[in-house]
């Protein structure tokens, strides 16, 4: 089907009679499971496994994920072990943010003098925060964290970044 799928945690333990297995996130991903309304499992030698979800609830360190009857008990018990995926499309923004950073993509970085840096040309998803890599015009490449110290203000209409002083933050690669 695809090949960029991303493991967004593992089954620890499945109760078959409740349909419900409990899921252990994959650092970073914890959120993803919070409004989930389908989950997909990757087991050991066999097919994806897709299955609408009726509820998730937080327990401790894992999550709860109460599957619908449309799952037979005895997969659900089988599934203890399996993976989590979705693919990068699939994942919801992070909390606290009304996008994902891979949507900045082709997006112009603007400095506060007003000069345009570069184009965002490659975004890294991690578990503390983002960055995005910009590709500047004369050759090389910025690395920018995706955080508040960074991003003043993001104009979706004009695919446009604005950023404040990067002096502290930025790698640069030539």
């Amino acid at each position: 089907m695809t090949d960029s799928w991303l493991e967004v945690g593992r089954v620890r333990s499945a109760s078959a009679h409740a349909r419900e297995v409990r899921v252990t996130a994959k650092a970073g991903y914890e959120y993803v499971f919070a409004d989930m309304a389908w989950i997909r499992f990757r087991r050991p030698a066999e097919d994806l496994l897709r299955c609408k979800v009726i509820r998730t609830r937080p327990d401790g360190d894992v999550t709860i994920v109460a599957l619908s009857p449309g799952i037979s008990r005895e997969v659900v018990g089988q599934l203890r072990g399996a993976t989590i995926v979705m693919t990068p499309e699939e994942l919801p923004p992070k909390p606290d943010s009304a996008f994902r950073t891979r949507d900045l993509l082709g997006f112009r970085v603007v400095l506060p003098t007003g000069s345009v840096l570069g184009t965002i040309g490659e975004v890294y998803e991690g578990p503390a925060n983002d960055a995005f890599a910009v590709d500047r015009p004369g050759g090389g490449r910025s690395i920018l964290p995706a955080i508040d110290a960074v991003i003043e203000s993001i104009d979706v209409e004009k695919n446009e970044l604005r950023v404040g002083d990067i002096t502290p933050y930025v790698v640069e690669e030539d």
